[in-house]
């Protein structure tokens, strides 16, 4: 009989620690999953969003009129720009750079490209420092810091400005 009763309360603690455990574990993936970042707008998403793939963008100057864009994000991190916007929009300003992840759905980005002027002849170069936010899967808005340079590499002017970007996708 004593035999017995120490199976029994054996088994009871037994099963104690395995509630405990059990609700350990539920604590911690609760507290896990509130220190997400929240800035999604698409809370179904645990995954955070992909920035690779080519975007069509609408980029805004501070001071300026917006103008149309196209960036490219490879999963190697090289990023590619071109636009039809100053300084001569025929030619469509090609940039380079580079990408990465900087946390949940934010990134940030350096292009750099050419400056020409009115007769084509090179003067200078631009570089855009962008720190981009996804706010869905296929959105992204980026606040750009604008330095633009002489062909000897002084800096003439500093500017800002924000670009909206929308995922192009086959067929669209």
């Amino acid at each position: 009989m004593n035999n017995e009763i120490k199976l029994n309360q054996l088994g009871k603690l037994a099963t104690s620690v395995f509630f405990a455990i059990i609700l350990s574990f539920c604590a911690i993936v609760s507290a896990n999953a509130q220190m997400e970042d929240t800035d999604s707008t698409d809370k179904s998403d645990f995954y955070s969003y992909d920035l690779t793939g080519s975007w069509e963008v609408t980029v805004t100057p501070d001071e300026g009129e917006p103008f149309v864009g196209f960036y490219s994000f490879n999963s190697d991190g090289i990023a590619s720009f071109a636009s039809a916007g100053p300084p001569i929009p025929g030619l469509g300003n090609p940039g380079y750079g580079a990408w990465k992840r900087v946390g949940r759905n934010r990134f940030a980005s350096t292009i750099k490209m050419n400056s020409y002027t009115s007769d084509f002849q090179f003067d200078g170069t631009v570089k855009i420092n962008a720190t981009i936010r996804m706010p869905s899967r296929d959105v992204f808005i980026t606040q750009d810091e604008v330095t633009i340079y002489d062909p000897n590499g002084k800096v003439i002017v500093m500017l800002g400005g924000s670009a909206q970007g929308r995922r192009i996708k086959v067929d669209d």
